[in-house]
């Protein structure tokens, strides 16, 4: 992971995640003068007060591990952007404030950039700081560019920068998660197939230890078997999810579309977790619409993912607890909403499970596929007193934020680190940062000193 020391003037000196880009070393400045001129950093950025955010770059004659002058690297990010997203010399110096000369010099690597002219370009072209200033991994870049546009550009780059960070923090700490086992691909009729990929999803819960019963967190469920989650703020009509493979890291990430709703993210969710265990060999997998596919492998994915959250020994179970008729046409409303509260997932692919499963008919399938959907959903509000959700999928996971905790905990990563990689101010969490070191014995003593610490400064 690279790391950089930052030049806190009156504390102690600091990391952040561009020491060997900036050329720094683990030892100092590497003959710099922390008491020369520097840039003053941006605490959004840089994750420190701004009284203590003076950092020493020189960006003109820096260079990254490859040898290209970071300058360079700048201005070729830049102009590659601001063209990826639509927009001329004039239009982003509008945004930006920046005279087109020299943006213009920027972007031929003729002007080096201070390091806030560096900020406010990466604001007006929303993308992470660190987008800016470092070589873009062309294979995986050659793949975004195949489904971006000027309205989902930025949203795909600060999730590519989250990728990073995820995997380096992995690294770190030596935590990185081996990828599943890979499941020969089904082939023969369509009925084998099936029959076969109800197998496979009955196996993979068995190795996961999850028996029969609804999966209640499917985001720590995937991450503990080797998928790494983290969500895009893209368009609500964009892509659905993605899988993405990070050969040189052994790894592998899903992109899911926040803006989607949560009951359609979890299950795009389990049909990019199909993609991994079924379809080894696709670099990158991209899913338009979940519910509308036509090749042989969605399809795969589409059966794997209901067969992987509705277990059909499950649904049975539940034929048995609550005393439903097995014959088609006969399941009451009731048995409609209580499974699909139980399996968490939408009316939609509930019908479509029980349909291949033989419990309900075409006709049935059909009227929740179109009218019906909406009328349950208002009978389950009304009888429930809410309609059960699970939450979004998140940009930052749960084992991501341990992570990057516990590599604080270990002094590997300071304090201002650990809130640029948990995407907070300092301020905040400053103190529980700090209390996460103390004995439970002492914990009450801290935070009775900071209710009076704070209260006295309320004063």
């Amino acid at each position: 992971m690279r790391w950089v020391w930052r030049g806190d003037v009156e504390a102690d000196t600091q990391l952040c995640p561009y020491r060997e880009v900036f050329g720094f070393h683990h030892s100092g400045y590497s003959g710099f003068n922390p008491s020369s001129a520097g840039f003053k950093a941006y605490p959004q950025y840089f994750g420190i007060t701004p009284k203590y955010a003076s950092i020493v770059l020189m960006i003109s004659d820096k260079q990254t591990g490859s040898g290209t002058r970071l300058a360079e690297v700048v201005g070729r990010r830049v102009r590659d952007l601001r063209e990826r997203s639509g927009l001329t010399l004039r239009q982003l110096s509008e945004r930006t404030g920046i005279a087109v000369s020299s943006l213009s010099e920027i972007e031929t690597g003729r002007n080096a950039p201070r390091l806030e002219t560096v900020v406010r370009l990466a604001q007006a072209l929303n993308v992470p700081f660190d987008v800016l200033i470092s070589l873009p991994d062309e294979t995986i870049e050659s793949y975004l560019r195949t489904i971006e546009t000027p309205e989902n550009i930025g949203a795909l780059q600060l999730w590519l920068e989250r990728c990073r960070r995820y995997l380096q923090i992995e690294a770190l700490l030596g935590q990185q998660k081996s990828l599943t086992p890979a499941y020969p691909t089904p082939e023969g009729s369509w009925d084998k197939q099936v029959a076969l990929i109800e197998q496979l999803a009955q196996a993979e819960r068995r190795r996961l230890g999850l028996g029969n019963e609804p999966i209640a967190d499917m985001v720590a469920v995937v991450e503990h078997a080797g998928l790494r989650v983290v969500g895009a703020d893209l368009p609500p009509d964009d892509l659905d999810g993605a899988l993405f493979q990070f050969p040189q890291k052994e790894a592998a990430v899903a992109l899911i579309n926040r803006s989607k709703p949560p009951l359609r993210q979890r299950f795009t969710l389990a049909h990019e977790y199909a993609h991994l265990l079924l379809h080894r060999e696709h670099r990158v997998v991209w899913d338009r619409s979940i519910d509308r596919v036509s090749s042989i492998e969605e399809r795969q994915a589409n059966a794997f993912a209901a067969a992987f959250l509705m277990p059909a020994e499950r649904i049975n179970g539940m034929y048995d607890e609550y005393k439903l008729p097995r014959r088609r046409t006969q399941l009451p409303i009731f048995g409609w909403v209580a499974m699909r509260r139980r399996f968490g997932v939408s009316y939609a692919a509930l019908a479509w499970r029980l349909f291949n499963l033989g419990y309900v008919n075409e006709e049935e399938r059909d009227w929740v596929l179109q009218d019906g959907s909406r009328q349950l959903t208002q009978m389950e509000r009304a009888l429930y007193g809410d309609v059960s959700e699970p939450p979004p999928i998140p940009t930052l996971t749960d084992r991501l934020r341990t992570l990057v905790l516990h590599a604080y905990l270990k002094d590997e990563i300071s304090a201002s680190t650990t809130a640029e990689l948990l995407e907070s101010a300092l301020t905040p969490i400053q103190e529980y940062l700090t209390a996460q070191r103390i004995p439970a014995a002492k914990a009450k003593e801290f935070f009775e000193f900071l209710e009076k610490f704070s209260q006295q400064g309320d004063k």
